[in-house]
Order: C-alpha cells, then structure tokens, then sequence
C-alpha cells in the first residue's frame, strides 16, 4: 500500500476524533492571561499518548 493511500485511510479512520479535538481545543478562551484552561487541556491529551509534558506559567 502507498503511503498516500494509507495516509487517506488514517485521516478517514479518525476523522470523527479529530473533528471532536479541534472541536474542544477551539471552545477555549485563550486570550493573553487567560491559557491556563487550554494548557491543561493539551497537556492532558499528551499525557494520554504517553508523552513528556513540560508546562510553564507564560510570561
């Protein structure tokens, strides 16, 4: 299988997921002094894929 076949198949696969992600990451005000909320929810979805989170308070 070609690699654009099998990246169409995985976009389709999870198309649902995706739309319901983007769909929570942009529900979240993130206006300067205000990305606290959508740290943590990026942060946890990281952690979800097993991966090294590293967060910080924004200047």
């Amino acid at each position: 299988m070609n690699i654009e076949k099998r990246v169409i198949e995985n976009i389709d696969k999870n198309k649902d997921d995706v739309i319901k992600f983007l769909r929570e990451l942009i529900s979240f005000p993130s206006v300067t002094g205000n990305e606290l909320k959508i740290q943590q929810f990026i942060a946890k979805k990281l952690k979800e894929m097993n991966l090294k989170i590293d967060m910080w308070e924004p200047d």
